[in-house]
This record gives C-alpha cells, structure tokens and sequence, in this order.
C-alpha cells in the first residue's frame, strides 16, 4: 500500500509501517445518495508536506454510475521512487458539507488488498475557484468520538499507531457528519491547484 501511504496518508504521522487513515463502515451520504460533483474534475496538484519537494497529482475522471475514478501520483523525492494508484471515489453532500469516499483498487499496477478495497476512507472537501482543500478525520478526535459514544467504533493500538474505524450505520454517521460537531472531527490534510 506503498501509494496509497504517500497519497492518502496524514503527512508525516504516517510511516512506512503505519495503517490506514480514519475509515468507515458505511460511506458518508449513503443516506442522501450520491451524486458526482463536477467542481472536483479534472487534474489538481499539491504536496502532501509543504518541507517535501514532492509533488502528488490527482485527476478525478467521471463515471456514468455516480463514483469517479481517481488516478493518484506522487512524484520521487530523496530516497522515495515516488508512486501511484488508482481509487474508486463517490461525493456527497450533507447538511452543506461536502463529502469524498475513497476506495483503493490499484496499488503500484497490481489489484490493491481485498482488505483495502473494502475500506472507506471519508474526507471532508472544500472548492473555492481552483483551489481543493481536503480533509481527514483526526484520528484522536475520532477516537475521542467513539469513547464519548458519539458514534460507534473500534479503536486498535498498535506499537506506534493506532487504528480507528468508526462501525456506526449510515444513518447514524450521516446525521453526525451532518452537523458542525461532525465537521470538527476533521482536519486539514492537503491543499491542491487546478492543473489548466
């Protein structure tokens, strides 16, 4: 999941043995339904760490069925070769907010983990001209969440890291992420440029 690390991962927090961002059982908008979002098309780029002089592309090619398909590159720096994948994404909206759930399929040109495949991984977005600021759920304030009883969940400690995986049902999670309490879970994971 090396590309998958080096574009949908939280910067530095994330190391080589690290697990995957927040996920979710249900994707976000399942109770609203899901309809592409056009502001989102086409190629953006950005750095996943402004210190870094890599860069990372994404280019949100539109399906008929309502998902995109989402080619991600992240250019070598240092030691790193760089690398690339693919995800199948759906957007939603609720209460105002604009949501993107990810899904790896191809990881490095091979078919991406079943367990992979399965995962749900929802950001928060925002579109202002050509800028796309995007979000991750926090995984302490999630956990935090979860403790709380907030939203249901499942919160695994690993020797460096932690894994958090909210199991709560769509309706549940969507009236959550419906409300600014919900917005407050996120933060900010990356800012990209439309590429014309």
């Amino acid at each position: 999941m090396k590309a998958f690390r080096l574009i949908l991962s939280i910067g530095l927090a994330l190391s080589a043995a690290a697990c995957l961002p927040v996920t979710t059982t249900a994707p976000v908008g399942s109770t609203v339904g899901f309809v592409n979002d056009g502001a989102i098309e086409g190629t953006w780029s950005g750095r996943i760490d402004k210190d870094s002089s890599a860069t990372t592309y994404f280019h949100f090619l539109a399906n008929d069925d309502n998902t995109f398909t989402l080619v991600g590159v992240t250019t070598k720096y240092g030691e790193d070769k760089g690398g690339w994948g693919t995800y199948t994404l759906t957007t939603a909206v609720l209460g105002g907010h604009r949501y993107i759930n990810a899904r790896e399929t191809i990881d490095e040109g091979k078919f991406a983990s079943e367990d992979a495949q399965k995962a749900n991984i929802p950001l928060l977005y925002s579109v202002s001209g050509d800028t796309l600021t995007l979000y991750l759920l926090d995984e302490d304030m999630a956990a935090a969440a979860i403790a709380a009883h907030r939203i249901d969940g499942k919160v695994t400690k690993g020797q460096f890291t932690k894994d958090v995986a909210i199991t709560s049902d769509a309706a549940h999670l969507d009236k959550l992420l419906a409300s600014e309490s919900g917005v407050k879970l996120f933060k900010m994971f990356m800012v990209l440029t439309r590429l014309k």
